[in-house]
């Protein structure tokens, strides 16, 4: 079964590499699901997170897109002390193309972050802990592969790993990152 993976995995790699590439097209736009694994401090206090990302991007020249980046994410608490982390984030971009259908992606902006109020209840009772909400600096870079999905090159999958990360309040948040979208021209 390994053998017969690894050999799907080739093939795909072999039709890519000789495909047209992406599209030419002025401007596209990217659609897609955000899988966030936490690192260090954040991943013993958060589970993995989940959202959706758009991306609407602005062909600069052969090799390069600029644009912006807006989503939503989610992250539940490891216990019912924590209360769940939503975010909203709102990063411009630069997608440098390697070749037809590599690239490396970094970004920077705002992600404003919330916690919804939390009820402890105990032995002689129950308290509130209020929720919070911050505006912090976020930041991402990665690599990923845009695999055309008709000849022209306007539909693509588009895949990225990255390092994504936030200084909420002092405490970094940091993430390796999974995204699947599609991509398609809209010129």
């Amino acid at each position: 079964m390994r053998r017969l993976i690894n050999l799907a995995a080739l093939a795909l790699l072999a039709m890519a590499l000789h495909s047209e590439g992406v599209s030419q097209d002025k401007t596209a736009l990217s659609v897609g699901a955000d899988f966030l694994f936490p690192q260090g401090d954040f991943r013993d206090i958060y589970n993995a997170g989940f959202g959706g990302s758009a991306q609407f991007l602005y062909l600069v020249d052969r090799s390069m897109y600029a644009g912006l980046t807006a989503g939503f994410y989610s992250w539940s608490g490891k216990t019912d002390v924590v209360a769940h982390l939503k975010g909203v984030p709102l990063r411009g971009l630069l997608k440098f193309k390697l070749s037809k259908i590599f690239y490396i992606i970094a970004e920077a902006g705002i992600l404003y972050s919330w916690t919804g109020e939390i009820t402890v209840r105990t032995f002689t009772g129950s308290s509130t802990i209020p929720g919070t909400s911050s505006v912090d600096f976020n930041y991402s870079g990665g690599l990923g592969i845009h695999f055309p999905l008709n000849r022209r090159g306007s539909l693509s999958l588009d895949t990225a790993a990255r390092y994504e990360g936030a200084a909420r309040s002092g405490v970094a948040s940091n993430n390796i990152a999974l995204r699947v979208g599609i991509l398609f021209g809209i010129d």
